[in-house]
């Protein structure tokens, strides 16, 4: 019995999954994801969820004016 025990371990090892063995293995996983999904279904999201706003300027816009204001001659005190 231990040997046959040790076969069937070392055929899941090597992938020699028999046909029923990989629909039982499948069968599982579904109920393991069934069984993570539902607690997302149950609970519920507030229905007034405040984002930040987006901003309404052009990222272009915004490279140029740093571009423009890097450009511009600093006046030294002396």
């Amino acid at each position: 019995e231990g040997i046959k025990y040790q076969q069937e371990i070392d055929d899941l090892l090597a992938g020699g999954l028999t046909e029923e063995d990989e629909d039982d293995v499948l069968a599982e996983l579904d109920a393991l994801i069934e069984a993570d999904v539902e607690p997302a279904k149950k609970e519920e999201l507030p229905e007034d969820i405040q984002l930040p706003d987006v901003p309404e300027d052009k990222l272009e816009d915004k490279i140029a004016e740093k571009k423009q204001k890097a450009a511009e001659p600093v006046m030294v005190a002396s």
